[in-house]
């Protein structure tokens, strides 16, 4: 009763917000990476991810671009969705991405 998701209304109903992000916060022991995302509708945090992966490995480009693949078909599904309860986006969506290497291979993945 004390917790959840307070939803909140704004005015521009257009606006999605994707962060993707990996890293070992809390697996320093087993060097496993996590991997989450955090999906924005306007300032109503709609839908989020973490995931201990369960491989050792290192965070590499490839796995942050995975990542971020990842999101942007979850954020797709939430288009989809949203769009089918009669609400259209006018906007792209903002992907952020705490990579720059990442960052510049889906903008250019030649």
């Amino acid at each position: 009763m004390d917790y959840g998701l307070f939803l909140r209304p704004f005015a521009d109903s257009s606006i999605i917000i994707a962060y993707s992000g990996i890293g070992w916060s809390h697996y320093m022991d087993t060097c496993c990476l996590t991997t989450n995302y955090l999906l924005y509708f306007g300032p109503n945090l709609i839908a989020w991810r973490s995931k201990k992966q369960p491989m050792i490995s290192e965070p590499s480009i490839d796995v942050k671009y995975c990542t971020v693949g990842y999101t942007v078909a979850q954020t797709i599904w939430f288009h989809k969705l949203l769009f089918d309860v009669g609400i259209s986006f006018t906007t792209p969506t903002l992907l952020c991405c705490g990579n720059v290497s990442a960052t510049y291979m889906t903008a250019n993945p030649v």
